[in-house]
Protein backbone atom coordinates (compact mmCIF):
# COMPACT_ATOMS: atom_id res chain seq x y z
CA UNK A 1 0.00 0.00 0.00
CA UNK A 2 1.77 3.12 -1.28
CA UNK A 3 -0.04 6.37 -0.63
CA UNK A 4 0.82 9.99 -1.21
CA UNK A 5 1.95 11.95 1.89
CA UNK A 6 -1.62 12.70 3.02
CA UNK A 7 -3.19 9.49 1.73
CA UNK A 8 -3.17 7.87 5.16
CA UNK A 9 -5.02 10.88 6.56
CA UNK A 10 -7.63 10.66 3.78
CA UNK A 11 -8.17 6.95 4.38
CA UNK A 12 -8.32 7.46 8.14
CA UNK A 13 -10.84 10.29 7.86
CA UNK A 14 -13.18 8.34 5.60
CA UNK A 15 -13.01 5.21 7.73
CA UNK A 16 -13.73 7.38 10.77
CA UNK A 17 -16.67 8.96 8.94
CA UNK A 18 -17.92 5.50 8.04
CA UNK A 19 -17.78 4.45 11.68
CA UNK A 20 -19.06 7.75 13.12
CA UNK A 21 -22.64 6.50 13.34
CA UNK A 22 -21.85 3.41 15.41
CA UNK A 23 -22.36 4.98 18.86
CA UNK A 24 -25.64 6.80 18.07
CA UNK A 25 -26.99 3.77 16.21
CA UNK A 26 -26.17 1.38 19.05
CA UNK A 27 -27.72 3.82 21.52
CA UNK A 28 -30.93 3.81 19.49
CA UNK A 29 -30.88 -0.01 19.29
CA UNK A 30 -30.52 -0.25 23.07
CA UNK A 31 -33.30 2.28 23.74
CA UNK A 32 -35.85 1.29 21.06
CA UNK A 33 -34.88 -2.26 20.12
CA UNK A 34 -33.40 -3.82 17.01
CA UNK A 35 -36.73 -4.25 15.20
CA UNK A 36 -37.57 -0.55 15.45
CA UNK A 37 -34.03 0.44 14.49
CA UNK A 38 -34.22 -1.59 11.28
CA UNK A 39 -37.82 -0.86 10.29
CA UNK A 40 -38.40 2.69 11.51
CA UNK A 41 -35.02 4.36 11.97
CA UNK A 42 -33.26 3.19 8.77
CA UNK A 43 -30.41 1.40 10.54
CA UNK A 44 -29.90 -0.71 7.43
CA UNK A 45 -29.29 2.39 5.31
CA UNK A 46 -26.86 3.72 7.91
CA UNK A 47 -24.94 0.43 7.75
CA UNK A 48 -24.90 0.60 3.94
CA UNK A 49 -23.56 4.15 4.06
CA UNK A 50 -20.81 3.11 6.48
CA UNK A 51 -19.94 0.15 4.28
CA UNK A 52 -19.66 2.37 1.19
CA UNK A 53 -17.43 4.84 3.05
CA UNK A 54 -15.12 2.08 4.24
CA UNK A 55 -15.03 0.17 0.93
CA UNK A 56 -14.28 3.39 -0.95
CA UNK A 57 -11.45 4.23 1.45
CA UNK A 58 -9.97 0.74 1.15
CA UNK A 59 -10.14 0.81 -2.65
CA UNK A 60 -8.31 4.13 -2.53
CA UNK A 61 -5.75 2.83 -0.02
CA UNK A 62 -4.96 -0.43 -1.78
CA UNK A 63 -4.89 1.18 -5.25
CA UNK A 64 -7.30 -1.26 -6.81
CA UNK A 65 -7.24 -1.86 -9.86
CA UNK A 66 -3.89 -0.14 -10.63
CA UNK A 67 -1.97 -2.44 -8.31
CA UNK A 68 -3.41 -5.58 -9.89
CA UNK A 69 -3.03 -4.48 -13.54
CA UNK A 70 -0.25 -1.84 -13.67
CA UNK A 71 -0.42 0.47 -16.68
CA UNK A 72 -3.87 -0.69 -17.81
CA UNK A 73 -5.94 1.86 -15.89
CA UNK A 74 -3.96 5.07 -16.31
CA UNK A 75 -6.81 7.14 -17.76
CA UNK A 76 -10.13 5.35 -17.19
CA UNK A 77 -11.40 3.22 -14.29
CA UNK A 78 -8.78 4.34 -11.79
CA UNK A 79 -9.15 3.72 -8.07
CA UNK A 80 -10.22 7.33 -7.46
CA UNK A 81 -13.18 6.79 -9.78
CA UNK A 82 -14.28 3.75 -7.74
CA UNK A 83 -13.71 5.81 -4.61
CA UNK A 84 -15.83 8.66 -5.95
CA UNK A 85 -18.50 6.21 -7.11
CA UNK A 86 -18.79 4.76 -3.60
CA UNK A 87 -18.62 8.22 -2.04
CA UNK A 88 -21.52 9.59 -4.09
CA UNK A 89 -23.59 6.39 -4.09
CA UNK A 90 -24.14 6.57 -0.37
CA UNK A 91 -26.15 9.76 -0.90
CA UNK A 92 -28.40 8.33 -3.62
Amino acid sequence: MILDPYGCCVVGVFIALGLSGVVPAMHYVVIEGFYNAINFAALGWLCLMALLYIVGALIYAFRIPERIFPGKFDIWVRNKEFYAFNFFNKYV
